[in-house]
């Protein structure tokens, strides 16, 4: 039997078997196995499919040799502290009007003050903070990445805050921005 296509679709098959081929090679490059999928699909097309269920295996897991714990008492004195698997305390929480708000009124609320700060950004209380610009939220409570203020104190965006730097904050100081949206943006 012959199959006689028309022109376009010709072509549609020989840019298709330009690409998979070009995939095949482009991902053989990269220390990926193209031409696995490929035969795959070209021997699934040929062999019918069948409804004879595949046996199971009988693999059995070998025994190790490694013994069983005891139940050996662990010393307490030691100097490191022993991870827990238990949220963070609330003392490991920064505070905002402890930590956040001091570095707010040293080197932000000089620009962001009054009725008419920058963009409409009022960093003179909490409230304001969480309010975040005229445009959007600056602070993404839980997600200090997508927080548009630890991007401007990083550098990420720009212009980089505060505007008047450099100095810029320290890492320490942007460590505690971090940690306090990452627990949620308390007001603490």
């Amino acid at each position: 039997m012959r199959l006689t296509l028309r022109r376009p679709q010709r072509w549609s098959l020989i840019w298709l078997t330009v690409l998979v081929v070009g995939l095949s090679v482009i991902l053989a490059g990269c220390g990926g196995s193209a031409a696995t999928p490929v035969a795959q699909a070209a021997t699934a097309t040929a062999v019918p499919p069948t409804d004879t269920p595949v046996p199971p295996t009988n693999t059995s897991i070998p025994p190790t040799n490694t013994p069983a714990p005891t139940n050996t008492p662990v010393p307490t004195d030691t100097a490191t502290p022993t991870p827990t698997a238990t949220a963070e305390t609330a003392s490991d929480v920064p505070s905002f009007a402890a930590d956040i708000q001091p570095i707010l009124n040293q080197r932000c609320v000089k620009c962001h003050f009054g009725d008419n700060p920058p963009r409409g950004l009022n960093l003179e209380s909490y409230d304001g903070f969480i309010a975040g610009s005229t445009y959007r939220p600056v602070i993404e409570p839980g997600n200090p990445a997508e927080s548009q203020v630890i991007k401007r104190i990083t550098g990420e965006s720009t212009p980089r805050m505060p505007f008047g730097g450099p100095p810029f904050l320290d890492d320490d100081q942007i460590a505690l921005f971090i940690a306090w949206i990452e627990a949620g943006a308390p007001n603490n």
